[in-house]
């Protein structure tokens, strides 16, 4: 009957630590499911942050490109309408190739550059003085004409 008793009193401890396991993780499953519904949230919100950070960058792109594109086009227009008015100008010839010769075949200025009187873009090539070399365009280029003065200059 010792024995039984003794039997008895282990069951009762081992069903009051089952019990108490039983309560230690109804406690930890209800930590975890808080933690992992936080986790959700924070994880949720962090997207919905990103997204609208994405998307406003996109925006802003989209908005640099259609910048970008208009000043593209205002540069374009601008090119042709300087060329436009550089080949209907009436001295684009001879006047604009005298304009340009350096101050240095002046033996009475200094030799430091002088800035250009005309404005052109890059890609329109500008005349300048050519010396001929001594041969048979030796002279051609004294008298500048439309055909000399900007012919000559390309050549060189």
């Amino acid at each position: 009957s010792k024995r039984l008793a003794a039997m008895e009193e282990e069951l009762s401890a081992l069903q009051s630590s089952r019990s108490s396991d039983s309560v230690q993780l109804r406690q930890l499953r209800q930590q975890l499911a808080s933690q992992q519904e936080e986790a959700r949230r924070e994880i949720e919100a962090a997207a919905v942050k990103h997204a609208t950070e994405l998307a406003e960058a996109g925006r802003r792109l989209s908005l640099a490109q259609q910048h970008a594109e208009n000043e593209r086009a205002l540069s374009l227009a601008a090119i042709s309408d300087l060329r436009k008015q550089l080949s209907q100008s009436p001295n684009f010839g001879s006047k604009a190739s005298a304009a340009h010769v350096s101050p240095s075949h002046s033996p009475s200025q200094p030799s430091s550059p002088s800035p250009s009187p005309t404005l052109s873009p890059p890609s329109i090539p500008t005349p300048q003085p050519h010396t001929a070399p001594a041969g048979d365009d030796a002279g051609s280029a004294c008298a500048p004409s439309p055909r000399n003065g900007h012919v000559k200059a390309a050549r060189a």
